[in-house]
């Protein structure tokens, strides 16, 4: 018995977790309604600073995100961004609706396509998994 618990042990360490991507866009989108920044750039791989943050989400914020399409992760497919800072991706399709601040009502529909980033090193692989598999890269 001993040994059988040895030899899972270190295979279920190896296992990668990924959340599905609508957790993510879920928690993107409630920093967004909420004009949240702090939770916001916790889920940018690359933030816009707080003012512009604050300016882009003025009028409108975004509800009901579905998500229509998404790739699986390709462990081998490791990219390299500016910095140097090494990272894995997977490519989003969505839908969901905008919402007027002012009347709080759906005016149009949003259909988009994002990139989920997981950084393997460099500062913002600390703040991976702080939003779902990790930060959300437009």
């Amino acid at each position: 018995m001993l040994v059988m618990l040895f030899c899972l042990f270190p295979s279920c360490r190896d296992q990668k977790k990924y959340i599905h991507p609508g957790a993510v866009l879920k928690r993107w989108a409630g920093a967004i309604r909420d004009l949240h920044y702090l939770e916001y750039s916790r889920c940018e791989a690359y933030p816009k600073n707080e003012a512009v943050f604050r300016e882009m989400y003025r009028d409108y914020y975004i509800i009901d995100l579905m998500i229509t399409d998404f790739e699986e992760v390709d462990e081998d497919a490791i990219k390299q961004d500016q910095d140097g800072n090494r990272f894995l991706q997977r490519s989003i399709s969505f839908e969901g609706a905008l919402v007027s601040r002012m009347t709080n009502k759906p005016e149009q529909i949003l259909r988009g396509d994002a990139l989920l980033v997981k950084f393997l090193d460099g500062d913002r692989r600390r703040m991976t998994g702080s939003c779902g598999t990790g930060p959300l890269y437009e």
